[in-house]
């Protein structure tokens, strides 16, 4: 989407000669439905830290915007902390997550609705996990989390 300021420039041809009549600023709005981008769809963090993921809208006219997770909407509370920053018909929107525990691994979706439509933008939130070999070295070992029914 492109929405920008144009110059309107309004002219009179008189004898081969142009004269300058008017000169307006307008504004050009183009109704769109919501787009989302993810910057980064995997995302990996040891249990016990904080992390924050974010995605990226843009809609016109203004959307609506949140977070779901296990299919419930997530709203601010000590566990989580939600912001979202909007710049004329753009948005970003992070989502923080504190004191990562096993539960909170798993599919987390931004989710964008206006009156032209909805969309939404997946990350998946991994666990990473400290294991020491027989020499007492630490590496990172990537482990994805699932949950059984």
């Amino acid at each position: 989407m492109r929405a920008d300021q144009y110059e309107c420039i309004l002219t009179e041809l008189d004898q081969f000669i142009i004269f300058l009549c008017c000169n307006w600023k307008i504004y050009v709005f183009v109704a769109v439905s919501p787009m989302i981008w993810v910057p980064n769809q995997l995302v990996g963090a040891p249990s016990g830290t904080n992390v924050t993921i974010d995605c990226h809208t843009e809609a016109y006219p203004r959307a609506i915007s949140y977070w779901v997770y296990e299919n419930v909407m997530i709203l601010p509370t000590k566990k989580y902390g939600t912001e979202t920053a909007e710049n004329s018909y753009r948005g970003h929107m992070k989502l923080a997550i504190r004191d990562l525990k096993d539960k909170d691994f798993g599919n987390y979706r931004c989710i964008s609705k206006n009156s032209l439509g909805e969309t939404e933008g997946s990350i998946r939130l991994y666990g990473q996990y400290k294991q020491y070999d027989t020499f007492g070295n630490t590496r990172q070992i990537r482990m994805f989390l699932s949950k059984t029914a």
